[in-house]
């Protein structure tokens, strides 16, 4: 029995603002109760893995020895790999909220692959392995593997800082501690230029092995010799000489930080449900600051527990609000114009090895992946991806995943379509895509039509 309006509705509005898209079908699968099938997805064991059955994929130490090599076409195959990797998976699972997490987390820790070959070659690993791996764990975990991480040492240039007074005694960098405490933890205004500089000092040392010949090639090292003696005052606590210890010390403790936990809900809050309001709106911006707060408890409450925390924000008062307040991202777009085309091997025809079609689109729509230029990552406001030249590009991409999957096909699109939406797909875009005249104008009015783009 087909879904009422009203179930259709629901069933869509959580493919769209949590998961990923529906695919043909889908809507019945979790029609009955949308949130409970979010909830089991969270309670999935291992859901957020990738397997990596045929060996395609570099595990960490084949990852850090061909980057720190610095053999360009092999970081980039390392790169390719991950990638398709990452796009079927995001396409085999039923809904998508995990996948959606992971995307989150990623881009909260935003790096830019193409600055170095060490980042190119390891840097889908460190997702695969560090991101997914803590997704549903403690945020601390996934901080400090991540601040450990070769990837993320290299792009925040910690990789040659020393400590002024060390047996090295050269200079230290600051990026990587101002960035840490800027946008991966606390936020502006929570520290002051001391805590800065404290941090910094302590993360001295923590490089990665430059010797590509050397067994350990590419891993995390840490360099007793680089690093800054003594202890440290930070945030009001001192932290003895320690070596290692001393950092990551400083970071478990930053992870639970109230001040990182507010940060993290509000940049959730905006990510999945509602742009943070503009001055005026005080009722929005009400409605905004209570979810806010409610989500930012949780975290404080369970130590930076993220399964917790991806529950909550399922039951947050403005989670289920049926009006989409956000315009998907290219890369969900692209990702759920995959999801729907699915049946007719739409991965295999975007991105093999005659054309990477995929990667071409995201480029060209302003979102290649683990391609923004700045550690801020993308924006999540809608008012960045809307200008005219996005948009058009918007329009190009539909015209072009279509006519590249469908190519020799023959299909009737207003089927097609409410095998996607049922009753949740409005009569005007309906009857749009019903008259289209041809299966590429129907799947292209489809694919720009506001079921498809807003979430």
């Amino acid at each position: 029995m087909a879904l009422s309006p009203a179930k259709a509705k629901l069933a869509t509005l959580a493919f769209n603002r949590f998961g990923l898209g529906a695919k043909p079908g889908g809507l019945a699968k979790i029609g009955k109760n949308p949130l409970n099938a979010l909830k089991r997805e969270l309670a999935t064991p291992d859901i957020a893995l990738i397997p990596n059955e045929n060996g395609d994929l570099p595990g960490y130490a084949k990852a850090c020895q061909e980057g720190v090599a610095a053999i360009p076409d092999m970081a980039e195959i390392n790169r390719a790999n991950e990638l398709k990797a990452r796009f079927a998976k995001h396409i085999a699972v039923d809904i998508g909220y995990v996948e959606r997490l992971v995307l989150f987390w990623s881009n909260h820790f935003s790096m830019l692959y193409s600055k170095s070959t060490i980042i190119k070659s390891t840097i889908g690993q460190w997702e695969r392995d560090v991101v997914r791996k803590h997704v549903l764990g403690k945020f601390s975990d996934m901080l400090v593997q991540t601040i450990q991480h070769p990837a993320m040492i290299k792009y925040l240039d910690n990789d040659r800082s020393t400590g002024p007074v060390s047996p090295r005694g050269v200079s230290n960098n600051e990026n990587l501690a101002r960035e840490l405490l800027e946008l991966h933890t606390m936020g502006l205004g929570a520290y002051t230029q001391d805590d800065v500089q404290a941090l910094a000092l302590m993360l001295t040392g923590w490089t990665f092995q430059r010797d590509a010949q050397a067994s350990d090639a590419g891993q995390f090292y840490f360099r007793p010799e680089w690093h800054q003696p003594g202890p440290q005052t930070f945030l009001g606590k001192n932290y003895p000489a320690g070596g290692l210890g001393q950092a990551t010390a400083a970071l478990v403790t930053l992870a639970k930080r109230p001040e990182t936990g507010r940060n993290i809900a509000r940049k959730l809050v905006r990510h999945f449900i509602m742009d943070e309001p503009t001055d005026g709106d005080e009722a929005s911006m009400v409605a905004f600051e209570a979810m806010v707060a409610q989500l930012a408890k949780v975290f404080i409450d369970t130590g930076g527990d993220l399964a917790k925390m991806s529950v909550a924000l399922l039951d947050l008062p403005g989670a289920w609000v049926e009006t989409p307040g956000k315009f998907r991202r290219p890369y969900e777009y692209l990702v759920a114009q995959m999801r729907a085309l699915n049946d007719y091997r739409a991965l295999d025809k975007l991105m093999n090895p005659e054309g990477d079609t995929a990667t071409r689109l995201l480029k060209g729509m302003f979102q290649p992946t683990w391609g923004w230029p700045t550690p801020d990552g993308y924006p999540d406001e809608d008012l960045h991806w809307m200008n005219p030249n996005a948009m058009a590009f918007r329009l190009d991409a539909a015209q072009q995943v279509a006519r590249t999957v469908t190519d020799g096909l023959d299909f009737d699109p207003a089927v097609f379509a409410n095998k996607l939406y049922g009753k949740a797909l409005s009569t005007t875009t309906a009857e749009r895509v019903a008259h289209a005249g041809s299966l590429l104008g129907g799947l292209t009015i489809l694919f720009v039509s506001p079921e498809f783009q807003k979430r």
